[in-house]
């Protein structure tokens, strides 16, 4: 992804590739939580981002069930303190 010469919409499934590997390794980092029982991480997240990611990710499975999601971000809405390794159990999708 730091190459200038990669264009725009590859660059973006790359981005959603990142993104979805990491969610993979915060689930790991959970299960190894959970087995170590140490404490949550509590840090500042952008909760629009949040959502748009997750809904990013969950594209393809959307679109094969018919599900047409609509969004209206709040672009007033406050960062939030989660635990970035939990954040998928708060998820509807």
């Amino acid at each position: 992804m730091e190459k200038d010469d990669i264009p725009d919409d590859i660059r973006e499934n790359l981005m959603m590739i990142a993104d979805g590997s990491q969610r993979v390794a915060n689930i790991v980092k959970r299960l190894l939580t959970f087995a170590r029982q140490s404490k949550p991480v509590k840090t500042l997240a952008n909760l629009n981002e949040l959502i748009e990611t997750t809904l990013k990710l969950r594209e393809y499975v959307l679109k094969t069930n018919s599900i047409n999601v609509v969004t209206r971000f709040d672009p007033e809405l406050p960062w939030s303190v989660i635990d970035p390794g939990n954040c998928s159990r708060y998820s509807l999708i």
